[in-house]
């Protein structure tokens, strides 16, 4: 939910959206329509399964099978070129093998339609209960995706297929020097917590102090992320 706060507008959550936090070991939802947050929920499955799908497929340790994916992964084959290859590492001291891109989307596009069928599932039976209850459930603004598993190429197209919805990355808004350290969906969910943080906090003092607080709020947090990332 924290994500929410950094990448969607004003407009989206009105109309309807819902954000899809991919992560690792689960896919966050939160739905938001009419500018209220409706249902928000965990999936326990996400990233990590693609990265186990590609070790047991290529026979890789998991921790290059994560560098591969993060490097060369696609979630839709038919944006590969036939020509791109891959050098795949192999266990036990064995040389490794060049592989085609094609035939790591192959594995890789599979699983990302089942992840996110699992998420489209859920939203089917989230609007039906907002219907249910006289509440706005349409999502005309579609589905942002953010996260450290929404930074696949081909992402997007795959989960058009998926959600016959308009999609897009959603990426931290609202966020002033910090841009060159946090323009990335997997620090969607640190910049939301920022601004929940933000928002949440009461001033005795003028109109001027809470902006100042802020500032120095995001220079402190500025110089974490240059020294961790």
């Amino acid at each position: 939910m924290a994500a929410s706060h950094a990448v969607l507008t004003p407009d989206e959550r009105e109309l309807g959206v819902c954000v899809v936090d991919l992560g690792g070991g689960t896919m966050d939802i939160a739905v938001w329509t009419g500018g209220a947050l409706r249902h928000a929920a965990v999936i326990p499955y996400a990233g990590n399964v693609v990265t186990s799908d590609i070790a047991y497929a290529f026979g890789t340790p998991l921790g290059d099978a994560e560098e591969i994916k993060v490097k060369y992964g696609c979630a839709l084959s038919e944006l590969v070129s036939k020509d791109a290859k891959v050098d795949v590492p192999s266990v036990g001291g064995r040389p490794s093998r060049s592989l085609q891109s094609q035939t790591l989307a192959e594995v890789i596009e599979p699983r990302y339609s089942e992840l996110l069928g699992l998420v489209n599932q859920k939203l089917m039976e989230v609007q039906e209960q907002l219907r249910n209850a006289g509440v706005k459930h349409q999502l005309a603004a579609g589905i942002v995706l953010t996260g450290g598993a929404a930074q696949m190429e081909g992402l997007v197209e795959c989960a058009e297929r998926v959600f016959s919805n308009q999609v897009r990355v959603g990426l931290p808004l609202d966020v002033t020097g910090l841009t060159e350290h946090v323009q990335f969906p997997h620090y969607a969910t640190a910049v939301g917590l920022l601004h929940y943080g933000k928002d949440s906090q009461t001033f005795d003092g003028s109109d001027i102090e809470p902006k100042r607080s802020v500032s120095g709020l995001f220079t402190k947090v500025s110089g974490w992320f240059s020294k961790n990332f």
